[in-house]
């Protein structure tokens, strides 16, 4: 399972979900961990911390960031999502998915680590924007990498 921030404006003009670049990007990180590309979105489950896009930053390309009042009206379906499949792991993908289910750490402190918690496997990944400069330090990017082998060594041990 996938869990992000909300649909992005892309989802919410096509109707589809993680097809605009930050998407296509964590498709590629998924690939990259050995799933097929067909795998998401049928073995890999796609899902947001609120179901709505938001809209943009008033003045900014930039999606703004749901409020405390829309993370808490959608919270009731997404955790009905997440005990309806339960699974095994979820992807907490950029820092509202991270912070909703993990920390408030910074993400140097968690991307590239696992953190196991009542039987499920969290396994944080940085946002893949352009708007986020995160991924420009390379320190950074080599996180990325040790969340991606993560990933694949989840994949090795729940997918046949």
């Amino acid at each position: 399972m996938v869990i992000g921030q909300a649909p992005s404006r892309t989802a919410h003009v096509t109707g589809t979900f993680y097809r605009g670049p930050a998407g296509e990007r964590l498709r590629s990180w998924f690939v990259e961990a050995g799933f097929a590309p067909e795998a998401f979105g049928t073995r890999v489950y796609l899902a947001a911390v609120t179901r709505c896009f938001p809209g943009r930053l008033p003045g900014s390309s930039k999606d703004r960031l749901p409020s405390r009042a829309e993370q808490a009206l959608c919270r009731p379906w997404l955790d009905a999502e997440i005990a309806l499949l339960k699974p095994r792991v979820i992807v907490l993908f950029g820092g509202l998915a991270i912070n909703t289910f993990l920390s408030r750490a910074p993400l140097r402190e968690l991307v590239g680590r696992e953190f196991e918690r009542e039987g499920v496997s969290y396994i944080p990944l940085p946002h893949s924007s352009g708007a986020s400069t995160w991924l420009n330090d390379p320190d950074h990017r080599a996180l990325l990498a040790e969340g991606i082998e993560r990933l694949r060594a989840a994949r090795e041990r729940f997918l046949p």
